[in-house]
């Protein structure tokens, strides 16, 4: 029997197989332990995402079929998770694991409220593909 080494796209594949069944225990998880919860959730995300950013080759024909996820949108979500952990941490000017231990709670909270309206949207706009159009006739209409 000869092992052959995977593709990119198996690696891909694999990677997304990891961090889907990963989201999945989160979303159990998220119910009882919030903070473990987005922590193992974001771990998955960053895996997912080096595998688009990386191993990927550029726009892919599936890709370019999503609401607007292309890998650099992807890229700029990652970039906003490690933002919401390293403002805290930086203005705190002093870090320890103890520091890091007392702040990763409403780190995770902030995760958590920066993520649900975001997908909110997502599947918003999936539904009702003309939603900015919608939002914006519902704010010009006067008011009864």
């Amino acid at each position: 029997m000869t092992i052959t080494r995977p593709t990119v796209m198996e690696a891909i594949n694999f990677l997304h197989l990891l961090s889907s069944s990963t989201f999945i225990y989160c979303y159990i998880l998220a119910f009882y332990d919030l903070t473990t919860a987005m922590c193992w959730g974001l771990a998955a995300l960053f895996v997912r995402q080096f595998g688009h950013a990386i191993l990927e080759p550029p726009c892919l024909a599936k890709e370019k079929l999503l609401l607007g996820f292309n890998t650099r949108n992807k890229t700029l979500i990652v970039v906003g998770y490690v933002l919401i952990l390293l403002i805290p941490i930086a203005e705190a000017q002093a870090l320890s694991w103890e520091i890091f231990g007392s702040m990763i709670g409403p780190i995770a909270l902030n995760w958590f409220l920066w993520t649900v309206p975001g997908r909110a949207r997502t599947h918003l706009e999936a539904q009702f593909p003309n939603l900015d159009d919608l939002v914006r006739q519902a704010c010009d209409r006067p008011v009864d």
